[in-house]
């Protein structure tokens, strides 16, 4: 038998605050596509900074919206699959 839980009080605000890191970090991303941004840094160098905030946008929507944030050990195993992937996408655009 399964038992309901009831939502948090603080979920409305959370996925407000989710939401709004995620558009900021998306204007991060489109920031980083303009001719001064690629000028002033090397376009590995972007490509790097834009791997790093796709990173950070997707364990937000795993934790916040998919709801990892509730299970903890499913919450590490996807944490330790975004540093691998991280580091593998870091290499192929370093190399």
């Amino acid at each position: 038998m399964s038992t309901v839980v009831a939502p948090r009080t603080d979920e409305p605000r959370r996925a407000l605050r989710a939401l709004g890191a995620l558009v900021a970090l998306t204007v991060a991303g489109l920031a980083l596509t303009t001719d001064a941004a690629v000028a002033a840094a090397s376009a590995r160098g972007v490509a790097v900074v834009g791997i790093g905030l796709a990173l950070v946008k997707v364990r937000i929507v795993l934790t916040e919206f998919v709801g990892l944030r509730d299970l903890p050990r499913v919450r590490r195993w996807f944490d330790a699959w975004l540093v691998v992937v991280g580091v593998a996408l870091v290499v192929m655009v370093v190399a």
